[in-house]
C-alpha cells in the first residue's frame, strides 16, 4: 500500500508544481491549503500503512518493543534541536 501512495504523493507534486505556483502569486490561499491538506492526508495514510505492516513483521512478544527506537529517535531530535537553537540566533 506504501508505493501507490508515495506515488500518487509524487505525482500530484510533480502535476500542481506550476499551478500551486500561480496560485501563491495570486495569494489564492484557500486553494494552496487544499494542495497541502491532500499532501498531508495522503503521508498520514502512508505513515498509518506503514505503522500496520511494521506491526506484521514483528512477533507478538515484541510489539511492544516496535516503537521504542522511534520514540527515542524523536526525543533526540527535539534535543538536538534545543541545541543549535543558540547558535542559530547568535548568527543572525
Amino acid at each position: 500500500m506504501q508505493v501507490p501512495i508515495q506515488l500518487a504523493s509524487a505525482a500530484l507534486m510533480l502535476m500542481s508544481a506550476d499551478w500551486a505556483e500561480q496560485r501563491l502569486k495570486e495569494a489564492d490561499i484557500v486553494s494552496i491549503t487544499s494542495l497541502f491538506f491532500v499532501l498531508v492526508l495522503l503521508a498520514a495514510t502512508q505513515d498509518i500503512a506503514v505503522d500496520g505492516w511494521a506491526l506484521t513483521l514483528l512477533s507478538r512478544h515484541h510489539i511492544g518493543w516496535g516503537f521504542l527506537p522511534l520514540q527515542k529517535f524523536h526525543f533526540l531530535r527535539h534535543l538536538a534541536g534545543l541545541v543549535r537553537i543558540p547558535d542559530a540566533c547568535m548568527q543572525a
